[in-house]
């Protein structure tokens, strides 16, 4: 049977595709992390075990909530964006993190054009959490590439 896709093709394609989760579910969780970092009205949580375990599987719940809506939402200005730096050879830590910001930024432009917020929300916590996005579709991406072509293809009968 022919393979319809070529050993180094597959590789880029499963590298691709678990760099951009991992980078999604970093984007989500960070933006559920950052409100709690920042908010005046968070003095402490309850002593109270169970108020621990239900803020736990909210925010667990919530963020893997927002990852897959950032997945959704950055994929249309974040693919062109690595499709362009592969083309270009720019593989680097900081053409990835700058590419995660311009990614955020177009985003979040989106999003506010779907939706009529008030307001601009494009800010500094914005771009930090696009450029680290991409720096961890960075690292996610060399290491599943690495750890795949590492492994023996299996031997065709």
């Amino acid at each position: 049977m022919k393979r319809v896709w070529s050993d180094d093709q597959r590789l880029s394609a499963h590298s691709f595709l678990v760099g951009y989760l991992l980078a999604s579910f970093a984007a989500g969780f960070m933006l559920m992390v950052h409100p709690l970092l920042t908010s005046p009205q968070v003095r402490g949580f309850d002593a109270n075990v169970l108020a621990w375990l239900f803020t736990l599987v909210v925010y667990v719940f919530t963020g893997a909530c927002v990852s897959f809506l950032v997945g959704m939402f950055a994929a249309i200005p974040a693919i062109p964006l690595i499709i362009s730096l592969r083309f270009v050879g720019l593989t680097g830590p900081a053409p990835h993190a700058l590419a995660g910001a311009g990614a955020a930024v177009a985003a979040t432009a989106e999003v506010d054009m779907l939706i009529p917020f008030d307001g601009n929300h494009i800010d500094w916590s914005t771009i930090a959490v696009g450029a680290v996005a991409g720096l961890v579709y960075w690292i996610a991406f060399r290491r599943v590439r690495t750890v795949l072509a590492s492994r023996r293809p299996l031997e065709q009968a």
